[in-house]
């Protein structure tokens, strides 16, 4: 078992929110993802999420969050996610240390990668499964009475090709980690969410801001989504 917590699926990619919800529709007989879409849209509890432990926010992307949560008609700031690069470490490596490789494949391994499988070789599924109930019941207890949290899906313009290229495994980990500090944690959380295109850069580099619901919120997540697309 690779994936002890469910961090990892298989799904369609869609070009529009709208084929998205049509093929959720369809691969799971009964949903009503498609009814979302005809629903008043409610009235949220709105946070905006621009503060990581991990990373600074750049401010041109800082100012697309800002502008998504303005057309939503709310501001308020939720404050800094807790938790830590430690808090996904033992999930993942345990995830790349079971996948089996042929004979001579590990020396083509990324060092990130090789650093990963050493760190998974001693977990278990119940040390990942434990890890992440921790981190749900801290997410749960930060996330309050929101209904859809705002936050940038990539909190810094793409690094330069080659700019991690003279740092070690583990240096490396956790230099892509500051990528991923706004949307890792909610892989362990389970929650919904998903990243909308909302303009670029001064230098033309696309920005995404992420939209995040509660449990079982899938289905309202998309039709906003979609509203906000629409009115772009």
């Amino acid at each position: 078992m690779f994936d002890p917590i469910g961090i990892s699926h298989l799904g369609p990619i869609a070009v529009t929110v709208r084929d998205a919800i049509a093929m959720l529709d369809v691969l799971a007989p009964g949903s009503r993802f498609g009814a979302a879409l005809d629903a008043p849209t409610p009235t949220l509890r709105v946070r905006v999420l621009k503060s990581s432990p991990l990373v600074d926010v750049d401010p041109e992307i800082g100012a697309a969050v800002d502008d998504v949560a303005r057309r939503l008609g709310d501001q308020r700031d939720i404050g800094a996610m807790p938790g830590a690069i430690a808090d996904f470490v033992p999930v993942m490596a345990r995830m790349l240390a079971r996948v089996p490789l042929l004979p001579g494949m590990g020396r083509l391994l990324e060092p990130a990668t090789r650093w990963l499988r050493a760190q998974g070789a001693g977990v278990s599924a119940a040390d990942a499964r434990a890890v992440a109930d921790r981190a749900i019941a801290r997410m749960a207890a930060w996330w309050g009475d929101a209904d859809v949290v705002i936050a940038p899906t990539v909190a810094q313009p793409p690094p330069r090709v080659g700019q991690f290229a003279h740092l070690s495994g583990e240096a490396t980990f956790h230099a892509a980690a500051a990528y991923a500090a706004f949307t890792a944690p909610f892989n362990l959380t389970g929650q919904p969410a998903l990243t909308i295109p909302w303009g670029t850069t001064s230098a033309g580099l696309p920005i995404g801001v992420q939209l995040v619901g509660r449990n079982n919120t899938d289905a309202m997540l998309l039709a906003l989504a979609d509203r906000l697309l629409s009115r772009a």
